[in-house]
């Protein structure tokens, strides 16, 4: 498994969780904030990853689109959901910084796994 392969399914799996928070932001149910903080550092790790790949040149060319898309959505995560919205989230801002990295997650999928 590559470096790109790895990061894909940590920001996967990162991306599932953000999906259970926005369910459960949408039908207004607390969730523990061990879930936001899991969520997150996925997300870091898996952009840590892909900056790793590409310095070792591990990664070809295009999938810097998909980590400058990736690293917009997380500074907007960190900014308006942490931050400007900490006591109530909007939904509508929910769904824009999950769009988002989904577009880099989609930007990213066929450098990871073609064959």
């Amino acid at each position: 498994m590559t470096l790109i392969q790895m990061a894909f399914l940590l920001l996967a799996a990162g991306a599932c969780g953000g999906l259970l928070m926005t369910f459960l932001v949408a039908v207004r149910v607390r969730y523990p904030s061990l879930l936001g903080s899991g969520h997150g550092l996925a997300g870091l790790l898996g952009l840590a990853l892909l900056y790793v790949a590409h310095l070792r040149g591990a990664a070809p060319e295009g999938p810097w689109w998909g980590v400058i898309v990736i690293t917009f959505a997380m500074l907007g995560g960190r900014v308006l959901l942490r931050t400007l919205f900490a006591e109530k989230i909007p939904l509508v801002v929910a769904l824009a910084h999950g769009g988002l990295a989904g577009f880099g997650l989609y930007l990213i999928y066929p450098l990871a796994f073609a064959s």
